[in-house]
C-alpha cells in the first residue's frame, strides 16, 4: 500500500516536534508499505529555516520519504504565518500531483486546513480515497486563541471549508477522543469518524545524551523535586497562568518552593515571552531551555519526579485531548499534572492530577499535593500511566489502527472501481 501524507509540521522520528507521521510512517514501512510525507522545511519550534531537502527537496528517514516544501519564515501568529500556510497548501498540492508512483490513499492532517484541502485535490485528481485527519479542531481553536473573532467573516469561511472537507472525505481520523462530536455539530454522520490517538514516541525506547546546558541545570539543583514540561510553548499552553502558580508557591510556601526545580523545555511563538516572564517574576527555580531531540527528552523525563501538561482554558478542548507529551510522560512512568476542564487519559488511568486551566490557585493545589504525597503513590501513578501506553498508546498499537483504516479504504475503492469496469 502506497500512502501519501500531507502535514505542514511533520518531522522524522526522533526529532523535536511533531513526529506522529514520521513514527507511524516508519512502522508502516517496516510492515511493507510505502510512505511519503510532504512537510515544510521551516522549523516551527525554533522559528528558523532549515536545510532539509537540499537541492533534491527530499530526504528519507527510517524508510519514510519526506518532501520538504519551501514555505517561508514567520515568528508569530500573524500574516506571515498565514502566508506560510498558503504557500504550503499550493506547494503540497503540486508536489502531491507530481510525485510518483501514484499513491493508493492520501491523508491530509490539520490543524493547517489548507493541508487537508490540498490532500482532497490530490486525491480527486489522482482518483484515490482520502482521509481528513483532525489533530486539532480548527477553526474552533482559532476562535479560542482569539486569532479570529467568533462568527466573523473569516470564521464563517473557515467553518464552511471545514464542513466541506469533513463531508467529502472518505474517512475522518480524529486524534482528540471526542472528535465525532464536531461532525455531529456540523450535521455530518459521525460514523465516518475513527479515533486514532497519539502515541509515546518510538525514539523514547533509547535514552540519548542530554545537552550540557541541561546537565548543568540538573547538577546545580541536585536533590530538588523536578517538574518537567516538554513541547510547544505557545498561546494554547497559557504559561502566564502556570508561572503565576509557581509565584504563588514561592509566596505562600517557601519551603516547598526551595525544594522545586521546574524545567520548561521546548520552543514556539511564546518561548521568548515565557523566558522574559520568568525573569520579571524573579522565579529562580524555573528554567526555560530550547527543545531537544526525542531521545534526550526521554533521558530528561527519567530524571523528573513529575511532568506537566499545560493547556489554556478553551472550549475546543471539549472534544478531548491526546497530546504526544502526555504519552511520553507515561512511557517514562511519571505522574502527570494536567490542565483540563474535561476528563483526560490521566483520569482514565488514574495516573496523575487534573487541575482547572487558567486558575493558578488550582494548579498550586495540584502541585502541592503531588509534592507532598508519599513517593510510593507517585511511583504507582507513573506505573499506571506506563501500563496504559503499553496497552493502547505504543506506536505499534496506533499503527495497527492506521493500517487497518487505510487498507479498508484502498480495498473498498478497488472493489468499487472493479465493479464499475465490469
Amino acid at each position: 500500500m502506497r500512502v501519501l501524507i500531507l502535514n505542514q509540521y511533520a518531522l522524522p522520528a526522533g526529532e523535536a516536534g511533531i513526529t506522529r507521521h514520521g513514527e507511524i510512517g516508519a512502522e508502516l514501512v517496516r510492515r511493507g508499505h510505502d510512505v511519503t510525507v510532504i512537510a515544510s522545511d521551516f522549523d516551527y519550534l525554533t522559528r528558523q529555516p532549515t536545510a532539509r531537502g537540499g537541492v533534491a527537496g527530499s530526504t528519507t528517514h527510517d524508510g519514510v520519504r519526506f518532501i520538504w516544501a519551501k514555505t517561508g519564515a514567520y515568528v508569530a501568529n500573524d500574516r506571515r504565518r498565514v502566508a506560510s500556510m498558503l504557500r504550503y497548501g499550493a506547494a503540497a498540492a503540486w508536489a502531491g500531483l507530481r510525485s510518483g508512483p501514484t499513491p493508493d490513499v492520501v491523508v491530509g492532517s490539520s490543524p493547517q486546513p489548507l493541508a487537508v484541502l490540498a490532500a482532497s485535490v490530490v486525491a480527486r485528481v489522482r482518483k484515490r480515497p482520502w482521509v481528513f485527519e483532525a489533530r486539532d479542531i480548527w477553526p474552533s481553536a482559532l476562535v479560542d486563541m482569539n486569532a479570529i473573532p467568533r462568527n466573523g467573516r473569516t470564521h464563517r469561511m473557515l467553518e464552511r471549508l471545514e464542513r466541506h472537507l469533513y463531508a467529502t472525505a472518505d474517512a475522518v481520523i480524529s486524534v482528540p477522543p471526542r472528535g465525532s462530536l464536531r461532525l455531529e455539530e456540523l450535521g455530518i454522520d459521525p460514523a465516518k469518524n475513527r479515533h486514532i490517538p497519539n502515541a509515546a514516541s518510538a525514539a523514547l525506547g533509547d535514552a540519548g545524551p542530554l545537552p550540557n546546558t541541561l546537565v548543568r541545570m540538573l547538577r546545580e539543583t541536585n536533590g530538588r523535586f523536578v517538574l518537567v514540561y516538554t513541547g510547544a510553548i505557545g498561546v494554547m499552553q497559557d504559561f502566564g497562568s502556570v508561572l503565576a502558580a509557581i509565584r504563588l508557591l514561592r509566596d505562600t510556601n517557601a519551603d516547598l518552593y526551595r525544594r522545586l526545580l521546574f524545567l520548561i523545555v521546548g520552543g514556539g511563538v511564546a518561548a521568548e515571552d515565557t523566558t522574559r516572564q520568568v525573569a520579571d517574576l524573579g522565579l529562580d527555580h524555573v528554567r526555560v531551555h530550547p527543545a531537544v531531540a526525542k531521545p534526550a527528552v526521554h533521558s530528561l523525563l527519567l530524571k523528573a519526579d513529575a511532568c506537566l501538561v499545560a493547556l489554556a482554558r478553551a472550549d475546543v478542548f471539549r472534544y478531548g485531548i491526546s497530546p504526544n507529551k502526555m504519552f511520553d510522560y507515561f512511557a517514562a512512568a511519571k505522574p502527570v499534572m494536567v490542565a483540563s476542564a474535561y476528563p483526560t487519559p490521566a483520569d482514565e488511568a488514574n495516573a496523575g492530577i487534573r487541575f482547572e486551566p487558567g486558575n493558578p490557585d488550582s494548579m498550586l493545589n495540584a502541585l502541592v499535593k503531588l509534592m507532598t504525597i508519599p513517593a510510593t503513590d507517585r511511583i504507582a501513578m507513573g506505573e499506571r500511566g506506563r501500563a496504559l501506553v503499553e496497552r493502547e498508546h505504543s506506536i505499534g498499537a496506533v499503527a495497527d489502527r492506521y493500517e487497518a483504516l487505510l487498507a479498508n479504504l484502498v480495498a473498498e475503492r478497488r472493489r468499487t472501481t472493479g465493479a464499475a469496469r465490469r
